[in-house]
């Protein structure tokens, strides 16, 4: 089953109600091998760095950074880290919301298993099989299984709960960034593709990805984004942008004891001498005059 057919008619997202049981994130040396397991509950994992096959009842899925995999219970699976530093997220959970605790070790190695009773799976509505897909740079969700991380190993029971909403989003962004997009497409009248615009300029990465780019994915042409986000804002995505980042920059300054050259490469400028001259242009003095500035003033 792969995530374009888990996108298939039928909105079965809508349905979920994710209950965590396990988050974990971490690194492993190149050529390490888990060895063969199965599972009682749902596990997702997701690739952000090397590059992983796993092999899942005999299909083999390769997973570079950028792809997901969802691998039900019950099914045999053994992962292999290929010829450099592999960097995964995995979380253990329910679809839906389950009463009782947790599965303290949703796992079993070989010879050991579960019996059908303790197997945790699906309602019938979530497709079947293994879930595999990928997701985009500019998606949120590596910052989100941060969070989730963070939240999680806190132990706090109000910061656990709130781990339910964070999973949900994280499953929303992995399985409908194309249905996301024709949704705003479709909405353009009303103005939510200019605000899904900032959005996406929000979560850019300096130096990473081009404004083309990102704002040429959301199902529209560049121009005609453009163009909307104007009429929503009174500036260009451009212009938007660059205010953004100068006024991090602003905010690194303040700091005190950041080199120039450092702020500019943070904020997305590579050339420091293009980002003294950006930044004037924008705040009418240098960086260093703005540096010394705030300095005095405190």
């Amino acid at each position: 089953m792969t995530s374009a057919q888990a996108r298939s008619p039928g909105h079965w997202l809508e349905r979920i109600d994710p209950r965590v049981h396990i988050v974990w994130r971490g690194r492993w040396a190149p050529g390490t091998v888990e060895p063969a397991r199965v599972l009682a509950d749902h596990e997702l994992v997701v690739f952000t760095e090397g590059v992983c096959l796993v092999e899942v009842e005999g299909a083999t899925f390769r997973c570079p950074p950028g792809r997901f995999l969802v691998v039900p219970p019950g099914m045999r699976h053994v992962t292999y880290a290929g010829d450099s530093p592999v960097f995964r997220s995995c979380v253990h959970f329910d679809w839906t919301w389950r009463p009782g605790p947790c599965p303290e070790r949703p796992w079993a190695f070989p010879p050991a298993s579960f019996s059908r009773r303790q197997l945790r799976r699906a309602p019938d509505f979530v497709p079947k099989g293994v879930l595999e897909g990928r997701f985009a740079p500019s998606s949120p969700v590596s910052d989100l299984l941060q969070a989730l991380e963070f939240r999680w190993r806190t132990g706090l029971e109000r910061d656990r709960l709130s781990c339910r909403a964070l999973l949900l989003e994280i499953l929303l962004h992995l399985f409908l960034p194309e249905a996301a997009s024709r949704s705003v497409h479709a909405a353009t009248r009303g103005g939510e593709l200019a605000f899904a615009a900032k959005a996406a300029l929000d979560r850019m990465r300096p130096g990473e990805e081009s404004v083309t780019d990102v704002l040429g994915s959301l199902g529209a042409s560049y121009e005609h984004v453009c163009r909307l986000f104007k009429r929503r804002f009174g500036l260009s995505p451009l212009k938007y942008l660059t205010g953004s980042r100068m006024e991090k920059a602003k905010w690194l300054l303040r700091e005190g004891g950041n080199k120039i050259a450092w702020v500019g490469s943070r904020v997305g400028y590579s050339d420091p001498g293009y980002f003294a001259r950006a930044f004037r242009k924008y705040s009418g003095m240098s960086p260093s005059e703005y540096a010394l500035a705030h300095s005095r003033a405190h």
